[in-house]
């Protein structure tokens, strides 16, 4: 990821006044931070991704945002904290070195069916979008291109988290 995918990621989030201040996100019109705001507590969340300053934007976003964040650097690490942690959701790159994030959802599938996940993914290459759409394929909840704003990373996060009927 470049300099400018992280800068364009952190600005979007920088001068946001908590949930509160989000605008609506693209799905219904519902604003996606008071879907969150409806969650009974703040969200465990595990960050995965190989590329240090993305997980360090990211990690200071969701803290920023009233969440408790764990980061990994690779896919074997993720599924290693995860298993001694727990989180509500896990957000991770589909292009790693040894374990992608296909991979890591497929376990995370096999040991925790219903655990929300959001894959994301930076390069725009044809093998990058065959993984999304294999990550979508077994089950991540939202995809989400580097680099994204603000509002679509709290969109996935919302949608991964509907309000009871």
């Amino acid at each position: 990821m470049s300099c400018k995918t992280i800068l364009k990621v952190a600005e979007a989030g920088a001068n946001h006044k908590g949930r509160e201040a989000l605008g609506p996100g693209p799905d219904d019109g519902a604003s996606a931070a008071g879907r969150i705001a409806s969650l009974s507590d703040m969200l465990r969340i595990l960050v995965i991704d190989d590329e240090a300053g993305v997980r360090k934007v990211l990690v200071r976003m969701l803290t920023s945002a009233g969440h408790e964040v764990t980061a990994a650097p690779d896919g074997a690490e993720g599924l290693r904290v995860w298993r001694e942690a727990g989180t509500d959701l896990v957000i991770t790159d589909v292009h790693m070195p040894e374990l992608d994030g296909v991979q890591v959802i497929r376990e995370l599938r096999a040991k925790a069916p219903a655990l929300p996940v959001i894959a994301m993914s930076g390069s725009g290459n044809s093998r990058d979008l065959d993984r999304l759409r294999a990550a979508e394929l077994m089950g991540a909840v939202g995809v989400l291109g580097k680099p994204f704003s603000w509002d679509e990373l709290m969109s996935a996060i919302a949608s991964a988290f509907p309000p009871a009927a």
